[in-house]
């Protein structure tokens, strides 16, 4: 309603009261129902708003939430192994460049498979020592999005609920219906 028209009402509301008796006249009805309309855009702009600013800060945790969490668990483990192991090999390539020199002065004294064995085993320990904390941390972030990802579709059916109450009003909702 526009500034004049406000004005112009509430002349007329003051200079004409209704009575209790009578009850309200037809412009109180219909200004009556144009606010509770803007009442509910209103309620709907804002849990639009609300949502976006969800999808939009959360993308990480609608990512998680199209996976089981044995299947996102096992995604963070296999990718935790690639990574794992190229770090190990550039470390242990940054350490051989470091001690280069001894190294070729003592290759003939140094007993390979030993080297090779420790090698391995520290590669392996390594390796479990990082799964580990892999495994726990895909796990709280799994669980933490999906506690999120509850609180958003609660989000989505309240917005559902506020479009279907609006539309068995019969009032237009402003969203496009399904075509059957």
């Amino acid at each position: 309603m526009c500034g004049n028209c406000k004005i112009v009402c509430e002349y007329f509301e003051n200079s004409f009261p209704i009575s209790e008796t009578y009850g309200k006249n037809k412009h109180n009805l219909e200004r009556e129902e144009e606010d509770q309309e803007a009442c509910w855009t209103e309620k709907r702009i804002r849990q639009n708003d609300k949502l976006a600013f969800f999808r939009k800060k959360e993308k990480k945790c609608l990512t998680i939430g199209r996976y089981f969490r044995s299947d996102y668990i096992g995604k963070e483990l296999l990718k935790n192994f690639f990574l794992a192991s190229i770090g190990y090999i550039l470390v242990l390539a940054v350490a051989v460049l470091y001690h280069i020199e001894w190294l070729v002065d003592e290759i003939d004294t140094i007993d390979l498979q030993f080297a090779a064995g420790c090698l391995i085993a520290s590669y392996l320990c390594f390796l479990a020592v990082y799964s580990i904390a892999v495994y726990v941390i895909s796990t709280i972030r799994y669980q933490g999005a999906q506690k999120k990802l509850k609180w958003y579709g609660k989000e989505l059916d309240d917005l559902q609920n506020m479009y279907e109450e609006q539309e068995k009003s019969g009032k237009k909702s402003g969203r496009r219906r399904k075509e059957t």
